[in-house]
């Protein structure tokens, strides 16, 4: 159910690519001289090691916008947590503190959602379906136009479990816009014309019972 679910997003949106911040990949030949040596696998993460793992994520981006009142360039930290309980179900939260660059001024609104994993939920101005499977957790949602895509990649470590985050919006097929009528400032909606990733973190961690 979950592949196919990924699926019909994937055919429904594309990830949006922005004049900056576009990564550029090696030619083939260069990749494989790059990679290091190989090492064993290890046994890939599955729905059960989920069971009581707290991911917390923040993202920084430097956005360029157009609102209702104005337009400017922005600073946008997204801070996420999922919090994972049995039979697949997940309570997550994004904060977002936005930054105008040219007043310095800030503005911070939280999101939360508690759902199942693999079952369509309401998320912000959208809908919105977790997706677990080789390992990987992924957070598909739409919004006023287009959509977004955040991964967490999960991998054994000696410390136990480790994660990678990514986030991106996605342009819905057929269409250019990237827009949301859940904005901080009290805007009306926001239209989002170029994007670029500042810094990235994620930690995995056991909650105490």
């Amino acid at each position: 159910m979950s592949t196919g679910t990924t699926a019909r997003w994937a055919r429904r949106f594309s990830i949006a690519s922005f004049a900056i911040g576009i990564h550029v990949a090696l030619p083939l030949a260069a990749q494989e001289s790059a990679q290091p040596p190989t090492k064993p696998a290890l046994q890939e993460i599955t729905l059960a090691d989920l069971e009581g793992l707290v991911i917390d994520a923040t993202v920084v981006m430097l956005r360029d916008v157009e609102t209702n009142v104005s337009k400017g360039q922005q600073r946008a930290t997204h801070v996420w947590q999922f919090r994972f309980s049995a039979g697949g179900e997940v309570q997550y939260s994004q904060s977002i503190t936005i930054v105008k660059l040219a007043k310095n001024e800030s503005d911070t609104r939280g999101h939360r959602a508690k759902s199942v994993i693999g079952k369509p939920h309401e998320f912000r101005d959208g809908q919105a379906v977790l997706v677990f499977e080789d390992g990987k957790l992924s957070l598909l949602r739409t919004q006023a136009e287009g959509g977004g895509l955040v991964e967490i990649s999960l991998l054994r470590a000696s410390s136990g479990i480790g994660c990678k985050f990514t986030q991106a919006m996605a342009r819905e097929n057929g269409t250019g816009s990237l827009a949301t009528t859940s904005t901080n400032f009290g805007v009306k909606w926001v239209k989002f014309l170029n994007s670029r990733e500042v810094s990235n973190s994620c930690r995995a961690t056991r909650k105490v019972s």
